[in-house]
């Protein structure tokens, strides 16, 4: 009984260990396969699935996939990353398809508790590309701090869709 006690608490402390932690060194995602990262997280202003990110089989900037957004009058959807504690020089780099709709990076600074969002910084916004075009960003504001990146499409008024890809 106590050998199944202990690895059962050793199965626990690893998965409660790993949710509640940050994730430190490099993050790339590629959505080869379509599909929202493990860890990553979508808020969407509307119940309607197909007004948040998602999968898409539209061919990525670089791969076999990419992440859409498709937007409709006053939607609103949030696609995050996990929680990220950077090093020095740290830089965000991602590619963007948008013809049309609101777009913006936010990066939210997260507490000690790994849940508490202590200040939301926008990163870029304004206008964008209706072709793929890489980004980057330097992130080095937030060395040392617990960080999430959100990849904001907003509706603005017309139909229309976002595609992100490589980030």
């Amino acid at each position: 009984m106590k050998t199944k006690s202990f690895y059962l608490f050793v199965a626990l402390n690893i998965l409660f260990g790993s949710l509640l932690h940050a994730q430190t060194g490099s993050l790339y995602e590629y959505f080869d396969g379509g599909q929202i990262p493990t860890g990553w997280n979508v808020w969407g202003s509307s119940s309607t699935p197909s007004h948040k990110w998602r999968g898409s089989s539209k061919q990525g900037y670089g791969g076999l996939g990419s992440l859409s957004f498709s937007l409709s009058h006053k939607n609103t959807s949030i696609l995050r990353t996990p929680i990220l504690t950077l090093g020095t020089s740290s830089t965000l780099n991602f590619s963007l398809q948008n013809p049309g709709g609101g777009f913006y990076v936010i990066v939210e600074e997260i507490g000690a508790d790994n849940v508490t969002v202590e200040n939301t910084d926008t990163l870029a916004s304004g206008s964008w590309t209706d072709v793929w075009s890489m980004y980057e960003f330097s992130l080095n504001a937030y060395t040392g701090k617990n960080i999430r990146i959100g990849f904001v499409g907003v509706a603005i008024g017309k139909s229309a869709f976002i595609y992100l890809d490589d980030v």
